[in-house]
């Protein structure tokens, strides 16, 4: 991934103060009467710098598993929609949530899962050092994305149950990605509507690409065999926000 695949993330922080992978709107921070701050962990620029890392054999492995597109990122809803928009495929099978803790021990220790879950931080390091395309790399991978793009927790730790969905390595392309994904978003906006929350889980990058593409369909140059969280670029949004 190039400097180019980091600008939807980074055009956000131009907009708004970031702390700690944080977003706060102006709003927020401006008006005392009226607070409508909105933070949110969805982070494609710190996914983004990672994905800039990989060797052409690491992008294999992963365009092996599913997830093709998510590594080329730049920048009446339903999970087709999502999946258009981010390149996701739905297999056959559901995430599985939960098992016996068995199946996942190994992957546990690996990630040093406490009672919270995995610490993101300790996941994107595992991520960093790791040069070797094996099983753990995949599972490795697909957690990350998870935690910084598909489905981010409002903390700092992902939930273990993940790992029952990804264990299983030969099936983690074969799961129903958008269809999980697109029905996380659903759930986020609804509660945060209902208890009024500061912050909002799930695909926030969706929405994102969604509104860009909706407002200029049509006008975006580029390959139009790409998907639309492909094609928008560095040039492309700079020449939106004009």
């Amino acid at each position: 991934m190039t400097k180019d695949s980091l600008e939807i993330g980074t055009s956000a922080k131009k907009s708004r103060h970031v702390k700690n992978d944080v977003y706060y709107t102006e709003k927020a921070m401006t008006e005392a009467s009226d607070i409508m701050k909105f933070d949110t962990r969805c982070a494609p620029e710190r996914f983004g710098k990672v994905v800039s890392t990989f060797t052409e054999e690491q992008n294999e492995v992963i365009r092996e598993i599913g997830f093709a597109n998510i590594v080329k990122i730049r920048c009446g809803l339903n999970r087709q929609v999502l999946s258009c928009i981010m390149g996701l495929k739905d297999g056959d099978f559901n995430l599985v949530l939960e098992g016996e803790r068995l199946d996942i021990q190994g992957l546990c220790e690996i990630f040093h899962a406490t009672n919270r879950g995995n610490h993101i931080k300790r996941v994107e390091e595992i991520l960093l050092n790791q040069k070797v395309c094996d099983k753990y790399f995949k599972v490795t991978f697909t957690l990350f994305t998870i935690a910084t793009l598909l489905c981010p927790p409002s903390g700092s730790y992902i939930s273990v149950s993940y790992l029952f969905s990804i264990v299983d390595v030969k099936n983690i392309g074969n799961r129903k990605w958008a269809f999980f994904s697109f029905n996380k978003l659903v759930q986020a906006i609804t509660k945060y509507k209902k208890e009024h929350l500061t912050y909002i889980n799930s695909c926030l990058l969706f929405m994102q690409v969604l509104y860009l593409n909706s407002v200029v369909y049509g006008n975006i140059g580029g390959d139009v065999s790409k998907v639309p969280v492909v094609l928008w670029n560095k040039k492309e949004i700079r020449r939106f926000i004009k």
